[in-house]
């Protein structure tokens, strides 16, 4: 038993001066004992141990002591930094830096530290590039970034712009570039600015500036072209539309039933309502009817829509089409599909017609036959 306790103490001196090195911090793993340990120092207790328990008593005591560390032994995690909090608590478990591990085929397994990265920086940044960037910039005291320094921006949406530096923000890791090209101010991470001396500055802005000078004069003379070749054609192309619109035929026939879709004529009133189309002398003055009898009078083309019947046997007039003025019978109607499947009076033609060139009849048959 003396030996037990001496191997003890010397495990927790060995912990308390390996802790207390540097950069070699230790967090104990706490891990409970298993039932037969706990059932073997019973025995002993009671003196009820034989040669082969007291021996595998020891056994387990001096397994558990290169494994675990005992419960009465609080880890101080407020002494451990949190960069080393990892390492410390493989070093709980038992891991030793250089010392293979496994149980049979042992090696040493390199570890994947994290650094720090730089305040600022972004995920997509590289921490290699702002190492690189440092480098350059201490090797070269004259390309030190400060205020007034000249900048060419690498990365972003202003890349490859030159400026100047207005101001620092030391907080977020960025600075306020004001641009050559327009003298806007705008903020750039720090790691994606390239410094650079007068001689350069000048050359490439001056450069860039004669660029851009040329490409708005010839974006300027082909405004001027293209205006001049719209004016020449506005007449004839004015002209062409207005007999086109003339040409085209009113689809809207008296004795039809539509759906009048203006909200703001009689302040809604009519609105989504069906009335009937008393006369259509031109597009903007027609003569509407609705349930009540009331007439309306001036009434739009546009502010009617088709009415498709419901039940099948509705008879329909066709207002688009080599059929139009035609008065036919439906079969079926496709929602999906939004086309008719009519029966035309005068020649028994089935035809297929979309809702747009169809609409329900209210007349006489015996009138246009």
């Amino acid at each position: 038993m003396c030996q037990i306790k001496m191997l003890v103490n010397l495990f927790y001196l060995s912990l308390e001066e390996s802790s207390k090195s540097k950069n070699n911090f230790v967090i104990p793993m706490v891990m409970e004992r298993s039932w037969r340990f706990e059932r073997l120092l019973q025995l002993k207790n009671e003196g009820k141990l034989d040669e082969e328990e007291l021996a595998q008593l020891r056994s387990d005591t001096l397994d558990g002591l290169k494994n675990k560390t005992g419960s009465s032994v609080d880890a101080d995690y407020d002494s451990v930094p949190i960069e080393m909090f990892g390492l410390a608590l493989l070093r709980g478990c038992g891991w030793r830096e250089g010392e293979g591990i496994g149980k049979t085929n042992k090696r040493v397994v390199p570890l994947r530290t994290s650094h720090n990265r730089p305040k600022g920086i972004g995920l997509g940044m590289e921490v290699s590039m702002t190492k690189q960037i440092d480098k350059n910039s201490s090797a070269k005291k004259s390309n030190v970034l400060k205020n007034s320094s000249f900048v060419k921006i690498t990365k972003g949406i202003y890349r490859n712009l030159y400026g100047k530096v207005a101001s620092f923000d030391e907080d977020n890791a960025s600075v306020i570039v004001q641009l050559d090209l327009n003298g806007k101010n705008v903020r750039v991470s720090q790691y994606a600015l390239f410094v650079v001396n007068s001689k350069e500055y000048e050359r490439e802005t001056k450069n860039f500036s004669n660029g851009v000078k040329h490409f708005k004069d010839n974006v300027r003379r082909e405004e001027c072209e293209m205006s001049m070749l719209l004016k020449k054609d506005h007449k004839n192309k004015k002209c062409e539309t207005i007999n086109h619109v003339s040409k085209q035929e009113m689809w809207a026939q008296p004795e039809l039933k539509v759906r009048f879709i203006n909200e703001k004529f009689k302040d809604g009133k009519l609105y989504k309502k069906k009335v009937r189309i008393v006369d259509a002398s031109d597009r903007e003055n027609c003569i509407v009817e609705d349930c009540d009898g009331n007439t309306y009078y001036q009434i739009n083309e546009c502010w009617l829509e088709t009415v498709i019947p419901k039940a099948k046997g509705g008879r329909l007039m066709i207002v688009n089409g080599p059929y139009r003025g035609s008065i036919a019978v439906m079969e079926t109607r496709d929602k999906k599909k939004h086309t008719v499947i009519a029966r035309l009076i005068s020649t028994e033609e089935i035809v297929i017609m979309s809702f747009d060139d169809v609409c329900e009849y209210l007349g006489e048959i015996d009138d246009l036959l």
